[in-house]
């Protein structure tokens, strides 16, 4: 009876437990679906949202407040409930968590300098002067009178031609040969130039030489005679030169040929030395019927002028009067007009007395 009475208890202990778990297990159900109609649960892992960027240090950062717990949440439902519907309850605002919010590293910058427009102008102009002073002087047509004095030297070639006729007439069928040719010679003197604007006046003073060697050759005796024309110049020019650029000129006017030297005249052959004295006679009749004389040569001229006073110049000139003149004479030596062409290249250097040199307008 006893061991009836034990297995009856705990049969009874055993039911009554397990209709508490079943009652539990429904109450546990009934809270979880009212909880998921609601769907006003709050979920304190729910990541919070980022914060709108903002330059806010982490001292000026809010602090985070709490999520309120469930049981707040169910209290707050069962209020709601009891208020009448007219009546308008105040919601808790519920702050939102900031979690696992990394914080960015701050970088400082350096503060940028904005310069003014009307200051960069003026930069702009001060590089832009520096840059024109780097620059050479440029090289204008003067306002007023510039006079120039220089020296120059240089090399030139002279031709006196019609040599021939004057030693030989041709007035019969000639037996002989004859050629002339001319020859390089030197040039150096002195110059002076006047320029206002685009014109200029230029006189100058050169020693120079008008050479040429006539050769006479007799076929039937083989008779080779040499004669050489060989004077000593001072040549003068009065130019008018126009100034095409600051630097370039043209130049146009006279030239006076003035030669120096007496005995001028050479005169050789191939013949033995038996005809020497026979030689030296026929250079003093030349000598002697052949007289010199100025010449008047009209000339031309291109010039080019650099800024630091070099001067490069090319002429040319052309006698139009007699060089050489002949005398009445007993050795068949005719009278007969001849010329002078002289060619020249020089190069100068100028000094500048009145070196005022003013910008002005083409």
């Amino acid at each position: 009876m006893e061991n009836n009475e034990k297995n009856n208890k705990k049969k009874k202990g055993l039911l009554l437990l397990l209709l508490l778990l079943i009652a539990l297990l429904l109450g546990l159900e009934f809270l979880w679906k009212h909880d998921k109609g609601t769907g006003e649960t709050v979920n304190s892992e729910q990541p919070a949202r980022e914060v709108p960027s903002s330059p806010v240090t982490k001292s000026q950062q809010p602090e985070p407040v709490k999520a309120q717990p469930v049981a707040y949440a169910k209290k707050h439902r069962e209020r709601s409930a009891v208020t009448p519907v007219n009546e308008q309850v105040e919601e808790p605002k519920v702050v939102e968590q900031v979690v696992n919010e990394q914080e960015k590293p701050v970088v400082k910058q350096e503060p940028k300098i904005v310069t003014p427009k009307h200051e960069e102008v003026e930069e702009t102009d001060t590089a832009i002067i520096k840059m024109e002073d780097i620059l050479p002087e440029k090289y204008t047509f003067p306002k007023y009178g510039v006079f120039r004095l220089g020296i120059r030297a240089g090399v030139g070639y002279s031709h006196i031609s019609r040599l021939g006729g004057i030693l030989e007439s041709y007035n019969i069928r000639p037996n002989f040969d004859m050629s002339d040719k001319g020859h390089v010679v030197p040039r150096i003197g002195v110059k002076g130039s006047w320029q206002y604007k685009r014109v200029g006046v230029e006189l100058g003073a050169d020693y120079t030489m008008f050479n040429t060697t006539l050769t006479k050759h007799t076929p039937q005796t083989d008779l080779q005679e040499t004669f050489k024309f060989r004077y000593d110049i001072i040549y003068t020019q009065l130019l008018g030169n126009v100034y095409l650029t600051p630097n370039l000129y043209m130049g146009a006017g006279v030239g006076m040929a003035f030669p120096f030297v007496s005995r001028n005249i050479d005169y050789t052959t191939n013949r033995s030395n038996f005809y020497q004295q026979v030689d030296a006679l026929t250079r003093l009749h030349l000598r002697g019927a052949l007289k010199k004389r100025p010449q008047l040569m009209p000339t031309l001229k291109a010039g080019y002028q650099f800024a630091n006073g070099i001067e490069l110049g090319l002429e040319y000139s052309f006698g139009i009067t007699d060089l050489i003149e002949t005398l009445p004479n007993d050795y068949s030596y005719n009278e007969i007009k001849n010329n002078t062409q002289f060619v020249s290249f020089t190069v100068g250097y100028n000094i500048f007395l009145n070196n005022k040199r003013k910008e002005i307008k083409d």
